[in-house]
């Protein structure tokens, strides 16, 4: 099994999916602070409720962070599904890290304008460990 870099040890009943979104990081920070280690069902309908505007963050949205991060859980669940393995009673680990640094073609005084990219990295694992 090929290792991957991930934040904690990876088993072979986890289920893992990792990806670069195209937006804020500071947003991705915030809303992967509130899914960190709870269940996966809650986290994903938590989410939903987030993109569509029901609920907020500190009064903010973030909803291009929400839908980026919901796409990474649909994700996650397929992966799940793939190998056989259920998500009842599945634990969310999810972090974000600083993603690549790509720049917007400007010429003169608007150059060097940074994308907002992140990199989001999430595992499922059982919830007794």
């Amino acid at each position: 099994m090929k290792k991957m870099n991930y934040t904690i040890p990876i088993t072979k009943e986890m289920v893992t999916a990792r990806t670069d979104i195209r937006a804020s990081e500071k947003a991705a920070i915030s809303i992967c602070r509130k899914l960190n280690r709870t269940d996966f069902t809650k986290a994903k309908a938590w989410l939903q409720k987030l993109s569509e505007g029901e609920t907020d963050i500190d009064g903010k949205f973030h909803t291009k962070a929400a839908q980026k991060i919901l796409e990474l859980l649909e994700s996650l669940e397929k992966n799940a599904i793939n190998r056989n393995i259920g998500t009842e009673g599945m634990r969310l680990m999810i972090s974000v890290h600083r993603g690549p640094s790509l720049y917007r073609g400007r010429r003169r005084r608007n150059f060097g304008l940074r994308l907002k990219i992140a990199k989001v990295q999430a595992i499922l694992k059982p919830a007794h460990n």
